[in-house]
């Protein structure tokens, strides 16, 4: 039997070598770089994701604990994740958070004065007193959510599919666009703003 030859050896320690780097890095970078890759939530301080200069990484937090201060007034969020943010009193107002996904956020009595979640999507989230007036919820997910008491005068939720949400003593008026009729949403509980 013929022994491989020098070269053969050469190309093998390389290659062994190479693949190990690549674990190697891989090892450190995971943390970082599994979550944007597969939605696995990262947990990282939110003041420090403020500051990522790409708008497309991961926004979450670390469940169940209020992170101060949650001031975005007139900020741009597309296509980020608020999901399990714990934060009571939280500032969006004119907000763009399209296409961004609020699964779990607990956000009560926040400000989303003529905020845009057109493609945002809400999935047992708790927006409980919100303040939504003047908001875009075009083509918007909101599944089994709370809106109890949430201000939705002037909002445009045309295109919006609502389903299995609370929406007990929500307020509307005329301006408001909903994508039931009015009578179903007094049905629902919700309250016609004089």
């Amino acid at each position: 039997m013929k022994k491989p030859s020098r070269d053969f050896w050469k190309d093998s320690a390389f290659a062994l070598a190479s693949v190990a780097l690549a674990f190697a890095y891989g090892s450190l970078t995971w943390k970082r770089d599994l979550p944007n890759l597969f939605r696995i939530r990262a947990g990282r301080p939110l003041a420090e994701q403020a500051q990522e200069p790409n708008p497309s990484l991961k926004f979450t937090g670390a469940r169940g604990r209020p992170l101060r201060p949650f001031l975005f007034t007139g900020r741009t969020f597309d296509v980020f994740y608020f999901d399990h943010v714990n934060q009571p009193t939280a500032e969006f107002a004119r907000a763009t958070l399209q296409a961004t996904s609020f699964t779990y956020a607990t956000l009560p009595f926040a400000n989303f004065n003529q905020a845009d979640f057109r493609g945002s999507y809400f999935e047992r989230a708790s927006l409980r007193g919100a303040d939504l007036r003047a908001s875009h919820f075009a083509f918007t997910n909101i599944i089994q959510s709370d809106l109890t008491g949430a201000d939705l005068r002037d909002a445009d939720l045309t295109s919006a599919r609502i389903l299995l949400t609370k929406l007990e003593g929500a307020l509307f008026n005329e301006n408001t666009k909903l994508p039931f009729s009015e009578a179903e949403a007094i049905a629902r509980g919700m309250k016609r703003a004089k």
